[in-house]
């Protein structure tokens, strides 16, 4: 069995809550139990609506939020808490990519000069100046950019070439994996599709790992070998990519997926009937017992709403939270 380059196991982040004399400080669960794992070379796509926990996952891989529990493993090792420079070494085999290119770039500093930046700090730039040039214009080329934009400032630049450019810095430490939380949701349609077919040109021509996040499930199809579906903080869903949406099993998982237009009229039409099954109540407060989207699932039982579901098994190497799946198994 290959070793999973990226592996999360029982993944669980709780940011503390205030404190005063007369407040009692709760703290706030934003990612619950999540476990998931990602082959070599391969993507693994997150989705889920605003304040799932998708993004919370990536910044507790990348050190940027606090592990209460769990395991994070790269490569077989575990990087749960690196210090020092197993830290160092950690942020080299680890990047990331995120929706504002633009946050990511010093907007005094040209192209060139930021990725030599990158070289520099994790000890990549040797040779002279001008061999520090060639290698920002393979990088350049890598993302498809004419090696002339390295005397550019970011502000010459168009949003998809920023994000270029911030991709182009992720490479520049030949990372094993790189974390792309939201690259495209920023960027016209034509564009984000760009970006989409140059990830994967990407993966084939490095082999590099993807965690990719993103809302847009037409996106994260496009991309993904597994795909894991998130709400209140847990994966409610996980799976083959097109099992999971030729055959979600997860309601909400259903409700997402008729939730992503079509072409043909007569299958959005039906998509559309689906939708309305689902209605447009809140979900169930979070820290409440049962199912969290019991209040809108039309297929809601008596044991959802004292129990929260437990993971079941998927035919074909899936598995999902859903009381459902074990009534059917047995």
């Amino acid at each position: 069995m290959t070793t999973p380059m990226l592996a999360i196991n029982d993944l669980n982040v709780t940011y503390p809550g205030q404190r005063g004399l007369f407040v009692k400080p709760e703290g706030f669960c934003a990612v619950d139990g999540v476990s998931l794992s990602v082959a070599p070379g391969q993507t693994f796509g997150l989705v889920g609506e605003s304040g799932s926990g998708k993004s919370t996952v990536a910044r507790a891989v990348l050190q940027l939020a606090p592990v209460t529990s769990g395991q994070i493993i790269l490569n077989g090792k575990d990087v749960s808490s690196p210090k020092g420079e197993a830290l160092k070494s950690f942020r080299r085999e680890v990047q990331a990519v995120f929706q504002d290119p633009t946050s990511a770039l010093n907007p005094s500093m040209t192209i060139g000069d930021a990725i030599a930046q990158v070289l520099k700090k994790h000890h990549l730039a040797t040779g002279t100046a001008h061999e520090q040039r060639q290698e920002a214009a393979r990088l350049l080329d890598l993302v498809q950019l004419p090696s002339a934009i390295a005397g550019r400032l970011p502000s010459e630049l168009s949003g998809g070439q920023r994000q270029r450019i911030a991709i182009a810095r992720a490479l520049a430490v030949q990372p094993k994996v790189i974390l792309c939380d939201e690259p495209t949701s920023a960027l016209d349609v034509s564009v984000a599709g760009q970006i989409v077919n140059l990830f994967r040109d990407l993966q084939a021509e490095t082999g590099v790992t993807y965690l990719f996040i993103s809302h847009d499930l037409g996106t994260v199809r496009h991309i993904s070998q597994r795909i894991g579906v998130m709400l209140q903080g847990r994966l409610v869903e996980e799976g083959p990519t097109e099992q999971v949406f030729a055959n979600p099993q997860h309601p909400y998982t259903k409700m997402l997926v008729a939730s992503t237009p079509v072409a043909d009229p007569e299958r959005q039409r039906l998509r559309a009937d689906v939708r309305r099954n689902y209605g447009s109540a809140q979900l169930a407060p979070r820290g409440s017992e049962g199912c969290p989207f019991r209040t809108r699932c039309p297929e809601v039982m008596d044991i959802c709403h004292s129990k929260l579901p437990e993971v079941e098994k998927i035919t074909d190497g899936g598995q999902g939270r859903c009381h459902l799946l074990k009534q059917e198994r047995s």
